[in-house]
């Protein structure tokens, strides 16, 4: 149970500070460090996405 919450909660944290980097961004003039974090950002959601629905 304690590990399912913490799972949870990593992932949970994760999220929201996908949404405050989204706010924080530069739209449309991000530099080649924010287009960086956009893909790592990318790959780490479909990875999250991928280990809830296959584990």
């Amino acid at each position: 149970m304690l590990k399912v919450l913490k799972k949870l909660n990593s992932d949970l944290l994760f999220l929201v500070s996908v949404v405050l980097y989204l706010f924080a961004r530069q739209w449309p003039f991000g530099g080649t460090l924010q287009t960086v974090a956009d893909v790592l950002i990318v790959v780490a959601l479909v990875l999250i996405v991928v280990n809830r629905f296959f584990k």
